[in-house]
């Protein structure tokens, strides 16, 4: 309701705003209401979402061989099926959270064997796509669920100690440790590799400025410039943005805008004034990720919000926005979660 009101008085495009409000505020609430429903029915998703990473993984696998499908935008970042890398490693991101989560604090699924070779492949999957901002959401989301441990969970606490107990973890650190050790020059320059994206030529500093850093300057700009109401939702000053029109009924079908890092865009777009409302929505969405009973769900959700660091699809609508939003209802809602009866 703040942004809608925004965009009313406020927007550099009225129509583009408005319409970005009520389709983005349709389907999450969709999303959310229906997790919800169905959570109090005692519906169980998990079998849908592991179906729909085991469909995309296998469906992907063959692929490899292809180079001009799988490998088919840059020709070194894996794609699989789906249209570009940076998809395909957002995609697993959750996956990998989830599954990781699910083996390190959850007994009962690892006498599951198939979770070993489905929680591989989606690792695998998201490293091979050279998704940087993939790798960084399910570590730091790893390390927000450690920090909520340690400030608010003494449960969790107690999960986090069990899951470094079992002999395969321990076995696992005490021989990776000396295997990191020995071979700490090659997985610094395979680490160095990843980080550059195979262009070994360039800098850190030079390969963050071509991928995010300029992007992030103009947004920051158009704050400064306009830092209590921004510019509009889902619009941009960007010459290039130039929405397109039904000729017929003379409303937007069509606007399309790319937005790499979700803090400057939120300042951008909605000023402090919708800033402040969009801080309230996420921490009220953590706060009943946060309430579940397994880690498992609150990293994945961490996981999800993390990655519109470096691809913002937090309000997107449709295509890979809408994945991740039914992965946060189904993390927000899930059936082990802290369902009040109201």
């Amino acid at each position: 309701m703040t942004v809608l009101v925004e965009s009313l008085l406020f927007s550099r495009d009225t129509l583009v705003s408005v319409f970005k409000v009520m389709s983005f505020t349709y389907a999450v609430c969709a999303v959310v209401l229906g997790f919800r429903t169905s959570a109090r029915q005692g519906v169980n998703w998990t079998v849908w979402f592991v179906g729909l990473w085991f469909s995309v993984l296998l469906a992907s696998f063959p692929t490899w061989f292809y180079s001009q499908v799988g490998f088919g935008v840059n020709g070194h970042g894996f794609q699989g099926i789906l249209n570009h890398p940076q998809a395909f490693g957002v995609f697993f991101a959750p996956a990998v959270a989830f599954l990781a989560g699910k083996l390190l604090f959850a007994p009962d699924w690892r006498k599951s064997y198939w979770i070993y070779p489905l929680w591989l492949g989606a690792l695998a999957c998201m490293l091979l796509s050279e998704a940087r901002t993939a790798a960084i959401a399910v570590a730091s989301a790893l390390a927000l669920v450690i920090a909520a441990a340690f400030l608010g969970r003494p449960d969790w606490r107690s999960f986090l100690r069990r899951a470094v107990k079992p002999p395969v973890v321990l076995l696992g650190m005490f021989v990776l440790i000396p295997v990191a050790i020995l071979e700490r020059e090659a997985l610094y320059l395979r680490a160095v590799d990843f980080i550059h994206k195979g262009q070994s030529t360039h800098a850190v500093e030079s390969s963050f400025m071509e991928s995010r850093a300029s992007r992030i300057d103009e947004e920051w700009k158009d704050f400064e410039q306009f830092p209590a109401f921004g510019i509009g939702f889902g619009v941009s000053l960007d010459p290039a943005f130039r929405p397109v029109i039904d000729p017929t009924i003379g409303l937007p079908i069509s606007a399309p805008v790319e937005k790499g890092f979700l803090p400057t865009a939120v300042l951008e777009e909605t000023g402090l004034v919708g800033a402040t409302a969009f801080t309230l929505l996420l921490l009220a969405l953590f706060r009943r990720a946060f309430s579940n009973n397994e880690l498992s769900y609150a990293w994945m959700f961490g996981t999800c919000v993390l990655t519109n660091l470096g691809e913002m699809m937090f309000f997107s609508a449709g295509g890979l926005g809408l994945y991740i939003w039914l992965l946060m209802g189904w993390a927000t809602y899930s059936r082990t979660g802290r369902i009040s009866a109201t």
